[in-house]
């Protein structure tokens, strides 16, 4: 993969990222078991990593392009990144995880189907569409970046688009044939709704987990995270499919078509409405699919641990409880055996946001706008298992635990509720691991 760096044609003075000269990157269509080799040459003015969203590194957190396991692609370098697609199928996507080069696009979607001989739980579908829904701005990336680095305020993003278009996107199949959608919110700020005109979707998969097959009207997918459903083309050929931004004023919007084989009718309107402002209709949709600040060292934290090197982190920083008073910035790692059973809650006092367990997939138990007493630990029921979930503001939003399989990832395990959740975090902190 070529990165580059190529001024944007809506307007002269704004850069974006092409991959192999396009954009989006290619989509990565693999099967479970398969070995990947990619290598990545950086023809940007900055370091570089890309990070493989979603992608299990067994005993290869170095291959997961991120800050602290990856030391960044110099400029006019490149690196090779190797992995396999081991015991795992689904829907996923690749993005530069470094400075603000996610806002300059350079994104990708993977798509890691089941060997032949593996039956899915799902009628075998005719064709899969993968959507990349973004949100976008006018703002240079590097602009974005010395905002941030100044302490303001990140800005509201300009528009929506699906696969780098804002209105003109077209995806054809044929009427009685069920299709495949894979979608993903591979967006910076804004969670989203999809909903296509005049279709139901059933949703089969979440983030390599098959899913219980419920119908729906339309879905939120919120940063980070990834989807398929099915659609069934049974209606009258003239439909869009549509994704609106959710809990923002203003709201955005963006279309593509859903055309049917020689259909000469246009996409009618009105759009379907999708929900706006309801955190309870999203928090009740998310039940059916079943403080200490964390800092980059300067020294990734393989090598320091590799190599004993102090000073770099602290273990166990983060306590089982938050702390009273302000809140401090450290590098803190939690120390884990092979197998061990982790709790975590996710205690969110702001808006709605994502956190990511980057290589980590885990079990949803709970999602609620309450405080996280012991008294509820009862009400737990198992969802899903994903590695990005959404948090709700005025409280905790949910829970989970995972059997550490491998170091910085987890294997194909099982789950149980303890009496007590071991660790809490807040807001803001970043959940690692080392060897």
């Amino acid at each position: 993969m070529r990165f580059k760096r190529v001024k944007n044609c809506v307007k002269n003075d704004l850069k974006g990222i092409l991959i192999n000269g396009q954009f989006p990157g290619p989509t990565l269509n693999v099967v479970t078991n398969d070995n990947v080799i990619v290598t990545v040459i950086n023809k940007l003015d900055d370091p570089l990593l890309i990070t493989w969203n979603g992608v299990k590194q067994r005993k290869s957190s170095w291959q997961d392009g991120v800050v602290g396991t990856n030391c960044p692609i110099p400029p006019n370098s490149q690196w090779t990144y190797k992995m396999q697609m081991k015991v795992q199928i689904g829907t996923f996507t690749y993005f530069p995880s470094t400075l603000m080069h996610r806002a300059a696009d350079g994104f990708g979607g993977i798509n890691i189907l089941a060997r032949s001989v593996i039956p899915i739980p799902y009628p075998k579908p005719f064709e899969q569409f993968t959507l990349l829904v973004s949100d976008w701005w006018k703002t240079d990336n590097k602009v974005l970046q010395q905002i941030l680095d100044q302490g303001q305020d990140f800005p509201f993003p300009d528009a929506l688009h699906i696969n780098g278009r804002p209105n003109s996107l077209k995806f054809t199949g044929m009427k009685g044939y069920a299709y495949l959608f894979r979608v993903s919110n591979v967006g910076l700020t804004a969670s989203i709704n999809v909903r296509i005109q005049g279709h139901t979707l059933k949703l089969v998969e979440v983030e390599g987990s098959h899913t219980m097959q419920e119908v729906y009207e339309s879905l939120d997918i919120h940063v980070g995270q990834s989807m398929a459903f099915l659609v069934t083309l049974h209606a009258n050929p003239k439909d869009n499919i549509v994704a609106s931004t959710r809990f923002t004023k203003p709201i955005l919007t963006v279309t593509a078509i859903l055309h049917y084989q020689g259909s000469n009718i246009p996409a009618s309107k009105p759009l379907p409405v999708g929900p706006t402002y309801q955190v309870q209709w999203s928090m009740k949709q998310a039940r059916t699919i079943r403080s200490i600040s964390y800092i980059n060292p300067d020294t990734p934290l393989k090598l320091a641990d590799n190599f004993k090197i102090p000073g770099v982190f602290q273990p166990n920083k983060i306590k089982d409880n938050p702390p009273h008073g302000p809140m401090v910035l450290d590098t803190s790692v939690f120390n884990f055996t092979l197998h061990d059973f982790v709790e975590i809650v996710f205690q969110n006092n702001e808006n709605v946001t994502t956190f990511s367990l980057i290589t980590l997939m885990a079990m949803i138990f709970g999602l609620s706008v309450w405080f996280w007493p012991v008294e509820h630990k009862n009400e737990e029921k198992v969802q899903s298992s994903r590695c990005h979930n959404q948090k709700y503001n005025s409280g905790v939003s949910k829970f989970m635990e995972c059997n550490i399989g491998c170091i910085g990832q987890q294997r194909d395990v099982e789950f149980k509720v303890s009496d007590m959740a071991k660790t809490i975090l807040r807001t803001g902190n970043i959940f690692q691991s080392v060897e």
